[in-house]
């Protein structure tokens, strides 16, 4: 059934694609301020505004889903005096080469002290990672790190960013509310890429193996001399 966390995340609604994730303990968000750290809040409970998610062109795959933990405070980890009163996470999703892949993530109308922000983010991991995985498949990741926002931070008054700690999520095929064979965002090499050296080393194979034949052919190595003697080969009939 559907979930707004704050471990479990679940979007279903008739033919829409569906959205599944789950991290430990809750979603990680990490205020700036100025370029530095400002506190780290633990999104450590169920979005009262629900998770929504909308086509952003019917006639595409490109998929936003909304979580908004609207007018919900939550407390600093580092002072327990410094305190956000609201955020929604949107994140954008599209399909191609049969992978599905996380295009956008957006902070929207987080309230901090210094007033709302809005913060465009990265959508790889300060350690590389990008969310991609075949459809069918779920994206996991132990510990992929934060995603960044976009841009030099340091310049901005307030900016934040995200972790997903023991991530695992699928998007648009989801089958009875259950997570798909784990792919690990450690794979560097994709599944084009695995197909094409598959391939590649097959026709080096039957190349290879098909000289090898040609070079075991046997061809005669004496001919006719017309100044020598002549080759003679007895015929006799039994």
């Amino acid at each position: 059934e559907p979930s707004s966390g704050p471990e479990r995340f679940y979007f279903e609604n008739g033919n829409l694609p569906k959205v599944l994730f789950t991290v430990k303990d809750g979603i990680e968000l990490t205020v700036f301020q100025s370029g530095e750290i400002w506190d780290t809040f633990v999104l450590d409970q169920p979005a009262h505004g629900g998770m929504i998610g909308s086509k952003v062109n019917p006639d595409s795959d490109v998929f936003q889903v909304d979580i908004n933990w609207k007018k919900q405070e939550f407390t600093g980890a580092r002072n327990p005096g410094n305190k956000i009163e609201g955020l929604q996470i949107e994140m954008t999703f599209n399909i191609k080469n049969n992978n599905f892949k996380l295009i956008k993530m957006r902070i929207v109308d987080l309230k901090t002290r210094g007033g709302m922000v809005d913060v465009n983010l990265n959508t790889w991991t300060r350690r590389g990672y990008e969310v991609l995985a075949p459809v069918g498949l779920s994206f996991g990741c132990y510990a992929p790190g934060m995603f960044g926002p976009k841009g030099n931070y340091s310049e901005e008054t307030m900016s934040a960013g995200l972790t997903f700690p023991e991530w695992q999520l699928q998007v648009y095929k989801v089958h009875r509310g259950k997570f798909g064979p784990l792919w690990e965002c450690g794979n560097m090499l994709s599944i084009g890429l695995w197909v094409g050296i598959i391939v590649t080393l097959g026709f080096a194979f039957i190349c290879a193996w098909g000289f090898s034949m040609l070079a075991n052919i046997n061809t005669m190595d004496r001919f006719d001399d017309p100044k020598g003697k002549s080759i003679y080969i007895p015929n006799t009939v039994e």
